[in-house]
């Protein structure tokens, strides 16, 4: 029986040796892999000359979201001293207190916050501390505490590990370690459909985008329920993508750069998306006690699967009320109502805005109806008016007087102990027709019905009335007047005109005359040269009984012609001149 336990013992001892020795190598190659959550510096070895400046980083990977930091770094203060702390590009967006060192004590400490959702990846960057080489010799850095805080809502530490570095300070006869290679750093995702990261929305096509610099050859993407380092290759590197049709639920869109220095770290954006409306919502009434009282008690209750029921949108019959927290969803109670039948709607609105719709009637019961007992029919516009009559004890009355454009004036008194009130405008009421009624109102707000609607007349005063009928008879007079006044212009204008008429006819008639005369006259000399001819031709010889004919009627013609033109004309002129 021994060989054969010396052999399982052999077998065992064999195979404990190749474990240690894998984890060993594990640990020294790949510590991310061994250790998720740890804080590193880097570099964690080199050389450097006595007078010289170099820098060292302090990192993070965690594969859970962290969203506190904190950590006292010492180090050989005989050897190194801080020339400055660096935040550039750092992962912490608050710093509880800002990062501070001592040179006499060799510690730099250190304390931030990562906002919402945290940070995962690897070699996140924290801070940066820029040394001198002060002294030769073997200088040690190395953290005195540290901690990172889970984003889980119960700030667990969950820090597995942290580093160290050795750094080999000699005179300038030693070559200094090159630095390595700054890697790419982590890059901002923003979203123009989804751009807070921690609201939920209604689109299931979200955008991203990234800014790359000119130093990075190829990006990688993912998109999934959590983070974690993407796969697919885009050469050459794009700077934005869409996604279509992703379902409801929490997600992260991870992005990771390379340049020719190697991979930089992983960045994450998660987006919500919620396009579903809730699943159900009921209203309940609770139970008044008295139907009468003006405020009703609503209990709601609904559900919404993936964002949650955010608030509820309320309105009562045609008025918008406003919203009431889903938190308080249970003793909703309406604003005092008037008698009657309501309907209340309510919208039950998720975080990414969807929202269910449901209804409830409910009804308000009316207090007694006060009596108007008088009131002023008729009264002039100096007078006020008053209105009597019961109502219950304690109760007061509104009235109300409208006009006929309906626009209203009220008035509110209070019932005394034996049940009269009297209520009285506080100022006059213009000339014309009103409508009166009245309603009460307990403390509670709670109303009766309307009594019947009275006509009131309020008439002017007498001199508001002698002036209203001269402004009447005035009214009528002035166009009277106006138009009498008008045909007398035009009647002039006319007149004017045929004075101007006349003006020109005579002179017209003045110039005919003028053109008649001296064609006549020539006419005249002309038939006085024929007979003339023929008078000589007499003396010759003796005329034939034809030519003698002639003669007469040229004679007489030339005569009768001459008296009817100057008779014409005259005719003329007195037609005008009438």
């Amino acid at each position: 029986m021994h060989p054969v336990i010396s052999k399982k013992k052999g077998e065992v001892s064999t195979r404990a040796l190749t474990i240690a020795l894998s984890l060993l190598l594990v640990s020294i190659f790949f510590p991310t892999l061994l250790f998720a959550e740890r804080m590193d510096v880097s570099p964690t070895t080199g050389s450097y000359v006595v007078g010289r400046t170099f820098p060292m980083r302090i990192f993070l990977s965690t594969e859970q979201a962290v969203n506190a930091v904190s950590g006292e770094i010492k180090f050989s203060a005989d050897k190194l001293e801080v020339v400055s702390l660096s935040k550039t590009d750092s992962i912490v967006n608050l710093w509880v207190q800002e990062p501070s060192f001592s040179n006499e004590t060799g510690r730099i400490n250190l304390e931030g916050v990562i906002l919402n959702p945290g940070y995962t990846g690897t070699n996140g960057r924290i801070l940066t501390v820029n040394f001198r080489a002060k002294a030769t010799g073997t200088a040690l850095v190395s953290f005195a505490n540290a901690s990172t805080l889970a984003n889980n809502g119960e700030g667990t530490n969950i820090l597995k590990s942290s580093g160290t570095a050795s750094y080999l300070i000699a005179n300038s006869t030693i070559t200094p370690t090159p630095e390595p290679p700054p890697l790419p750093v982590g890059l901002a995702i923003t979203s123009s459909t989804h751009p807070d990261q921690s609201k939920w929305y209604q689109s299931s096509d979200p955008e991203f985008s990234w800014r790359n610099d000119r130093t990075v050859t190829e990006v990688f993407l993912s998109f999934g329920r959590r983070k974690g380092t993407p796969t697919v290759s885009y050469i050459p590197p794009v700077s934005s993508k869409s996604l279509d049709n992703v379902e409801d639920g929490v997600w992260y869109f991870n992005v990771q750069q390379r340049t020719d220095k190697g991979l930089g770290t992983v960045a994450s954006f998660r987006f919500q998306i919620d396009s579903v409306k809730p699943e159900f919502l009921d209203i309940t009434e609770l139970a008044r006690a008295d139907r009468t009282d003006p405020v009703a008690k609503f209990r709601f209750n609904a559900s919404d699967a993936m964002s949650g029921v955010d608030y509820f949108d309320i309105q009562i019959d045609d008025a918008h009320i406003g919203t009431w927290p889903e938190d308080k969803a249970s003793n909703y109670a309406t604003p005092p109502m008037g008698p009657g039948k309501h309907t209340l709607l309510v919208k039950a609105v998720d975080r990414a805005g969807n929202y269910l719709v449901n209804t409830a009637e409910f009804v308000v019961e009316p207090i007694e109806t006060p009596i108007i007992k008088n009131y002023n029919k008729e009264l002039g516009t100096t007078q006020l008016l008053s209105v009597e009559g019961t109502a219950k004890p304690g109760y007061s009355v509104k009235v109300y007087v409208t006009d006929k454009e309906n626009s209203e004036i009220t008035a509110i008194g209070a019932v005394d102990r034996d049940g009269d009130f009297l209520v009285t405008l506080e100022a006059p009421l213009k000339s014309g027709a009103y409508k009166l009624w009245a309603e009460a109102v307990d403390t509670r707000g709670a109303r009766s019905l309307p009594t019947e609607k009275y006509s009131v007349k309020v008439r002017p005063s007498a001199f508001v009335e002698t002036g209203t009928s001269i402004v009447r008879f005035l009214t009528v007079l002035i166009p009277l007047l106006g138009l009498v006044l008008l045909l007398i212009l035009m009647l002039m204008h006319f007149i004017k005109k045929m004075r101007e008429v006349r003006r020109t006819l005579r002179k017209e008639i003045h110039d005919v005359e003028d053109v008649v005369h001296k064609s006549f006259a020539d006419l005249k000399r002309q038939v006085k040269e024929q007979i003339g001819y023929l008078e000589a031709a007499h003396t010759r010889r003796q005329l034939t009984v034809e030519e003698n004919r002639i003669l007469k009627q040229l004679k007489a013609h030339i005569d009768a012609a001459e008296k009817v033109i100057t008779k014409e004309v005259e005719h003329v002129k007195d037609d005008i001149d009438a």
